[in-house]
């Protein structure tokens, strides 16, 4: 379980002064924020109708320059 070490260095700092529940509440609803985003992400990037849109969206965005071959 190296995630649960990540965990407790990036909060050391704090680490004995504040209840763990806490924490442990904090990072469960990140991690499953973080599931949601790149479940959204992996339907977008397989519908057809999204990528087709949204490729064109950003090509708008791209300095024509760029574009130029």
């Amino acid at each position: 379980m190296p995630f649960v070490l990540t965990i407790l260095l990036a909060e050391a700092a704090t680490l004995g002064h504040a209840p763990a529940h806490g924490l442990i509440q904090e990072r469960f609803f990140d991690t499953l924020l973080g599931c949601l985003v790149g479940l959204l992400g992996a339907v977008a990037l397989h519908n057809p109708v999204f990528r087709r849109v949204g490729s064109h969206l950003l090509r708008q965005f791209i300095p024509a320059r760029f574009l130029q071959v």
